[in-house]
Order: C-alpha cells, then structure tokens, then sequence
C-alpha cells in the first residue's frame, strides 16, 4: 500500500490481493486518512487482483470513515475481476467510483479531481 497527499486529497494504491492478511497495514492506513483529514479518499484498486470478504469489509470502513468524516471515499481503477467480487457481495453501488482510466484522471496527470 502507498499513501500520498495532495492538498485535500488522499491516495492509497493498493496492489495484490486484498485478504485479511492486509488488514492490520489497511487499518494503519485508515488511522493514517483519519488524522490527515482529507476531503476525498481515492482508493486506487488498479494494481489489485483479488479481493476477499475481508477486503470488501476495508473498502467498506473506509467508506464509513469518509461518511462519518463528511467527505468523499472514491473507488477507481476497478479491474473487471475486482468489480465482479464487488457487484458479487451486492456492494458495488455503496461507492463512488471514477469513470476513468485505472490510476490515471482526465489530464493524465495521476490523481483524480474531486
């Protein structure tokens, strides 16, 4: 996992597989958005390819920390094999998710506008 900072938001890109072996560095991570305030979480799922029960209860507590933080957790770079897990566990819908190319926003420039 790789967290960055740019003024308001926050990018965590995430590689592998998402499993429950994850779950303590995933939860530093969350600690991390908490203290940093960010008004938008993107979760760069480009580089995952696989996401187990487990990982589909992060994406949710991120998502839950962002509500209970009144900002944006945004999903992108959703492979074809992430996005089935997802739509799978009926959760697809609970996240805002960035119609763009993986990893990349409009102007190529590497973060996505909230």
């Amino acid at each position: 996992m790789i967290f960055k900072q740019w003024d308001d938001t926050a990018l965590v890109h995430l590689c592998g597989s998402l499993t429950h072996a994850d779950f303590e560095r995933f939860n530093a991570v969350l600690d991390h958005l908490s203290r940093a305030a960010p008004s938008t979480f993107v979760l760069d799922l480009s580089d995952v390819n696989f996401i187990d029960s487990s990982g589909i209860g992060m994406l949710l507590m991120a998502q839950e920390l962002a509500e209970h933080r009144e900002c944006l957790c945004r999903l992108r770079g959703v492979g074809p094999a992430a996005w089935a897990i997802l739509e799978q566990a009926h959760v697809s819908d609970l996240f805002e998710v960035d119609p763009h190319l993986p990893g990349l926003d409009p102007d190529g420039s590497g973060i996505a506008a909230a």
